[in-house]
Formats: structure tokens, sequence, C-alpha cells
């Protein structure tokens, strides 16, 4: 009778099914949040090859534009610029439209080779830190240095609607404002696809109310030397451009 016993408990178990236990380590959202925090902490310089794609909601129409990333906090004054080349929509380029954004102080210059306009946003008073990761403050939508618990004030933590839209292999998280941030009026959601070994994301979707934006990034190079002349920039004719605040 006890071995017919111990052979259906046997065979039971062996039916049964057993979950897998849950990703650990860089899968976990908490350990990914953690990570593009570290990121921020640790970074002294960064540069990368940039693609930033728009779809505009209403038109449909596509706007590509390539450039170069350049980062150095090593000093008093963080160094920052980001150089986008002619647009390109829907296949066909537009010479001379190349873009740059450069922060000086608390104050970033918006330079649009094409309109020969430039505009200069305040993003900080006198004294205080400037943070161009967090969303809706800089160019370019890379939230590293983030505090995690702030992340989860302001954001629900949700999936990737699609994870085969980025790089293979990669981790992934989406943020979705939640509906009483301020936020929620620009963005829909953002869905990052993060680098382990760089800590850092290699693929950022923002979708926002009005348009739909990735961002990507190769050839991500941090904390190595960066010449002081990348960060250099003629200085404007103000005879012959259209000179900004805002």
């Amino acid at each position: 009778m006890m071995q017919w016993v111990i052979t259906v408990v046997l065979a039971l178990t062996a039916c049964a099914t057993v979950e897998p236990p849950p990703p650990a380590g860089v899968h976990d959202t908490d350990a990914l949040l953690a990570m593009l925090d570290e990121r921020g902490d640790e970074l002294e310089t960064l540069t990368a090859d940039v693609t930033l794609t728009r779809i505009d909601m209403l038109s449909g129409l596509e706007t590509t534009r390539s450039g170069k990333l350049y980062l150095d906090e090593r000093g008093d004054t963080a160094l920052f610029r980001v150089s986008l080349g002619d647009k390109v929509e829907e296949g066909n380029t537009f010479p001379g439209t190349a873009t740059d954004f450069i922060l000086r102080g608390n104050v970033l210059e918006e330079r649009d080779h094409g309109a020969k306009r430039i505009i200069y946003r305040k993003l900080a008073e006198e004294g205080e830190t400037v943070d161009l990761f967090a969303l809706g403050t800089g160019p370019l939508p890379l939230p590293i240095g983030q505090d995690p618990v702030e992340v989860k004030k302001v954001f629900t933590i949700a999936d990737v609607a699609d994870p085969a839209e980025g790089p293979e292999g990669l981790p992934t998280l989406a943020l979705e404002p939640k509906p009483e941030q301020e936020l929620s009026k620009r963005f829909v959601a953002v869905e990052l696809w993060i680098d382990p070994a760089l800590k850092m994301p290699r693929q950022v979707i923002v979708v926002g109310v009005d348009d739909i934006q990735t961002l990507v990034l190769d050839n991500v190079v941090i904390n190595q030397d960066i010449a002081g002349e990348n960060f250099n920039i003629e200085a404007p004719d103000q005879a012959e451009w259209e000179i900004r605040d805002e």
C-alpha cells in the first residue's frame, strides 16, 4: 500500500506545472531603475552617435536626424552638446538644416542652422543644478541619474508594448506618467531598452500626445577623455540670425 501511495505522489509531482522563478538581476524592475540611477551618479564623460526619429501623429510624416552627443561633467560646470545633422523626411535630405543644442551654465542654446534661429532657454535659476536627463528638460529623452523613488512617484511602471521594436536581448522597461502628473499632458509612455553593460538605455521610444520619438545610441563611450573643442561653436552673426529667449 505504501509503495502505491509513493508512486501516485511521484506521478502527481511529475505532472504538476511549476512556474519558473522571475528573472533575476538586471531584468528586475527595481534593479533596472537602480542601474539607470547609478549610471548618472558615476558618469563623468559621455560620447555617442545618436539617431533621433520623430513621427507626427496627425500627418504621419517621419523625420530623422543623426549626429553626436558630447558630455563632460568633470569640471565645475558641465559641458554638453548635441549636434544633429540635416533632417531627412521620407527619404529626402534637406541640406543646411542641422541643429545644435549647447548648454551654457543654466541656459540651453538651440541653434537651428536652416532657419538661422537661436533660442535660449533658461533651465534653472542661478546656483541651481541643471538636470538635462530629467524627462522633458533636455533635448534628448535619456532618463539616467533619476532617483527610483522619485521615478515611481511620477510614473507607473509597465511593460514595453513591443520588445521586438528595439535591440534584441536587452531588458526593457516602460514608464507611464500618472494622470495627476504634469508630464501626462505631454507624454503617454516612455519605453526603454537598457544595456546592462553600459547601465544606460540603447534605445528610447517616447510616445507623446502629438508625436512618437525614437532615440537610438550607438558607439557609446563612457568616462574617457573628451577634447574641449567638441563643445566649441562659432559665435553667430547677429545681423543674420534671429535670436530670442524663451
